[in-house]
């Protein structure tokens, strides 16, 4: 008998509503010669304890959510999405009765809304990558344009210190590259 009134009181730590449970407790305690009083007492004292362990619950994950507001506010939406995730796994798989709707559609909605910042903030991040890159080979570009220019500048300069020096054919092959470089130059 006492091993079945242990496993009523748990059954009451679960659920401490079942009017059942409570009426058996009170057949065993009847049979184990317990007053009625103590038998009220202990199923008052599992029903603070539910109660209890219910409030811890809700607390923990309320303060979940306050954790996820923080990781938001940081713009880290990676842990935001895992601290609500926790949350709503944790009043999902509750074993306690109880109004947690407004906490779940709170939750629900800010993992939504998370999920939407997530990937504008990942869209924004790939659009700016973009804009460096093409910024990036644009500089290039003109760098590579700015040193071309330059050595066709200087092969026009030997080019024509080479015909001043009446070295015709040196200044022929100077005046060659320079075209295969620059084919525009005149």
């Amino acid at each position: 008998l006492e091993n079945a009134e242990q496993e009523l009181a748990r059954a009451l730590e679960l659920d401490p509503d079942n009017l059942e449970a409570k009426r058996m407790l009170a057949e065993v305690g009847a049979l184990l010669g317990r007053a009625q009083g103590e038998t009220q007492t202990t199923i008052a004292t599992l029903e603070q304890r539910a109660q209890v362990k219910k409030d811890q619950l809700r607390a923990d994950a309320e303060q979940k959510v306050e954790k996820a507001k923080l990781a938001l506010s940081r713009g880290d939406h990676d842990a935001a999405l895992i601290e609500l995730t926790l949350a709503q796994d944790q009043i999902r798989w509750s074993p306690y009765t109880g109004d947690w709707q407004a906490l779940e559609q709170e939750i629900a909605g800010m993992i939504a809304a998370i999920k939407g910042q997530k990937e504008s903030a990942e869209s924004a991040r790939l659009r700016q990558a973009q804009e460096e890159a093409r910024a990036e080979l644009r500089q290039q570009e003109q760098a590579d344009q700015n040193r071309r220019g330059m050595v066709v500048d200087n092969l026009l300069d030997q080019a024509i210190t080479a015909f001043q020096g009446q070295k015709y054919d040196d200044a022929i092959e100077l005046a060659d590259r320079v075209l295969r470089l620059d084919p525009r130059n005149e």
